[in-house]
């Protein structure tokens, strides 16, 4: 199919130990750290079956056409961005657009002193 270009699969065995399968399409070379056939103890097999299948995905990522790195992807369009929006203008000015300023009015009544409080 288009996708599934490595499958790993784990068979137990009665001594103890685990046999590994890898399928892989004809495309996908050897990588590793367990290659097909190996086996492996139980107290291993985790995290080896795991950076396996990491390596697996990293070399099928990299080696797709058209594929970039996140960061590379994040770095274009923040360069987009900056692009689209970016101005000729000194910050100055570009915040007292923003800023309106306030009129100074007091919402308070004024009370003349000779008058008494209510």
């Amino acid at each position: 199919s288009q996708f599934n270009d490595a499958h790993i699969v784990v068979y137990p065995l009665k001594n103890g130990l685990f046999r590994i399968q890898i399928f892989r399409k004809s495309k996908v070379p050897l990588f590793g750290p367990i290659l097909n056939g190996m086996a492996v103890p139980k107290r291993l097999l985790a995290p080896l079956v795991r950076q396996t299948a990491i390596n697996a995905y990293r070399y099928i990522r990299h080696s797709t056409v058209g594929y970039s790195k996140p960061y590379t992807v994040r770095k274009q369009r923040i360069k987009e961005i900056v692009e689209r929006y970016k101005t000729n203008s000194e910050y100055v000015y570009i915040l007292q657009s923003i800023i309106q300023p306030i009129q100074a009015t007091s919402t308070f009544p004024t009370a003349n002193a000779n008058e008494p409080l209510s």
